[in-house]
């Protein structure tokens, strides 16, 4: 018995020692681990205010933008209006002066027929002599003021061929500046989540962001053998139902959306995958829409032992161009079974 003792108890001590140097190991590991989290947590927190910051700033510069380029458009339009005027105006002077011209000339050529009429006659009297004159005076005072209103719309057509060339550029000007007003109220739309957000979906189709809704009717966590999940450590399947809501539902017809779920406590997506597909880079799951309701299944067998438990459904539009956009109206919570 005594020799068990003496090798039973130096095997003990060591299987003991073994284990708190084990214990210690996986204490610094798991201390490390945590440190590590830290840091990745204290950074995204920095990332999340500098994101805040950027955006406050844009925020500023548009409406600052906004406000100057509407202060223009106003000031074009008004110069724009006020070259109209000036041109209408000389436009119908012209009119009225060659209105008097035509009236001139048929009274010049009633003169000229009394002093051809004159001359013409065999014997001239002393009267005739007079009246003659006096004929010729009104002509030649008749014919000055017919040259003066053709000289003076002559002018007039000219400043009216300037007036054209300054309108024209007011114009150009104004819709130029009415284009900018437009692209700054738009940015500013989908900075703050207000007021008409356009852009270009699939087959050239414009669609307000702002004004798609989604209406969610499951958004459900489901176990392997798809049974309604209690928490995160059994959630591998996630069944999703929701009809979106557009004032003109026709228009989101083939437009390409994605329903991702991200982790709320870290703003992380999680990747849908199966267990022998990696799928690592995708985001979410994309779809074309095609009609109401809409159904997706999210598969994602990734150990989430160590993961948040506040998840939510996200919708993104995703444009011509294969940028997404987040859906501010298209966000619905990731229900357990309670």
């Amino acid at each position: 018995m005594k020799q068990f003792f003496r090798i039973f108890i130096p095997i003990l001590l060591l299987l003991l020692l073994g284990y708190a140097a084990y214990h210690i190991w996986n204490q610094e590991k798991t201390v490390k681990k945590n440190e590590k989290l830290t840091a990745q947590y204290k950074q995204q927190l920095e990332d999340e205010q500098l994101d805040k910051e950027r955006l406050a700033r844009d925020l500023n510069e548009y409406a600052d933008q906004n406000l100057i380029l509407r202060d223009s458009v106003k000031i074009l339009r008004r110069q724009v209006a006020g070259l109209r005027k000036q041109l209408s105006e000389k436009v119908e002077t012209i009119a009225q002066n060659e209105a008097r011209i035509n009236s001139m000339r048929s009274k010049m050529s009633g003169l000229e027929n009394e002093i051809a009429t004159l001359r013409n006659r065999p014997t001239t009297t002393t009267a005739d002599a007079n009246k003659l004159k006096e004929l010729e005076n009104q002509r030649f005072a008749l014919d000055k003021q017919i040259g003066d209103l053709f000289m003076k719309n002559q002018e007039l057509e000219q400043e009216n061929s300037q007036l054209v060339v300054q309108l024209v550029e007011k114009e150009k000007k104004r819709d130029a500046v009415q284009g900018e007003l437009d692209k700054t109220k738009n940015e500013l739309a989908g900075a703050t989540g207000e007021g008409e957000y356009s852009v270009e979906g699939s087959e050239g189709i414009l669609v307000n962001i702002n004004a798609i809704e989604a209406e969610f009717g499951r958004v459900e966590a489901l176990t392997k053998k798809g049974k309604p999940a209690r928490s995160t450590r059994k959630w591998q399947d996630t069944e999703i139902q929701f009809d979106l809501i557009y004032p003109n539902i026709d228009n989101l017809s083939n437009q390409n959306f994605s329903l991702q779920l991200i982790d709320e406590d870290t703003g992380e997506a999680l990747s849908p995958r199966e267990s022998n597909k990696g799928a690592f880079d995708a985001k979410g799951v994309e779809f074309a829409f095609t009609g109401n309701p809409v159904k997706v299944k999210f598969v994602n067998y990734q150990d989430k032992q160590n993961m948040g438990t506040n998840y939510t459904a996200r919708l993104f539009f995703i444009d011509a161009t294969g940028k997404e956009i987040p859906l501010a109206s298209a966000v619905a919570p990731v229900v357990f079974k309670r």
